[in-house]
């Protein structure tokens, strides 16, 4: 089982390395290796919530095992457990394994700020992850989405605010020459 679980997940078979990791968890319940391969292999599968468990399992069993602790905050960002999720994933953040570990750190510290309405260290990491990823199509979009989402709010408030204000006016007029309707901009 646990040669059948490894040539999967080498050969990123993960619903076949699921499978042949459940079998051996059930042989070998007090390994946590395999608890912590078994959570890896639902994380990618999108099974977040048997992950957690399974990354839950392997810190019991080996409270040094710091990638399950990583991808366990993951999944709690996931499952919308903010709080839990910045415990772990901002100290992390300071300090990345890899590109791709870091990336996914990111990104959900990103949605655990936002989340929790912490705009201004949801666009401190969204700049950081600019920085480090400057051109990442993904990091791109998720960033452009999030200034987009703030600007949507701060015009809102003006508008809500001083609908009549100069300030107003002249938003409106962008809108205008972005379009192409210049009389309307003027």
């Amino acid at each position: 089982l646990s040669d059948r679980a490894q040539q999967a997940m080498a050969a990123k078979d993960w619903p076949a390395a699921a499978q042949a990791l459940e079998k051996l968890a059930q042989f070998a319940p007090r390994v946590a290796e395999v608890q912590a391969k078994l959570g890896l292999a639902y994380y990618i599968l999108n099974r977040i919530t048997k992950a957690a468990a399974a990354f839950e399992r392997a810190l019991k069993l080996d409270p040094r095992m710091e990638q399950a602790r990583l991808l366990l905050g993951l999944c709690e960002a996931e499952m919308g457990h903010s709080e839990e999720a910045l415990k772990v994933l901002e100290p992390a953040f300071g300090h990345l394994p890899d590109d791709e570990l870091g990336r996914l750190i990111g990104f959900d510290l990103e949605r655990a700020y936002t989340d929790q309405r912490r705009n201004d260290k949801a666009l401190s990491i969204a700049e950081e992850m600019v920085k480090r990823y400057p051109n990442d199509p993904e990091v791109l979009f998720h960033v452009s989405k999030l200034l987009a989402d703030r600007s949507y709010q701060l015009m809102s408030r003006l508008l809500r605010l001083a609908p009549d204000s100069v300030w107003a006016h002249y938003a409106f007029a962008e809108v205008h020459v972005s379009q192409q309707k210049y009389d309307l901009a003027i």
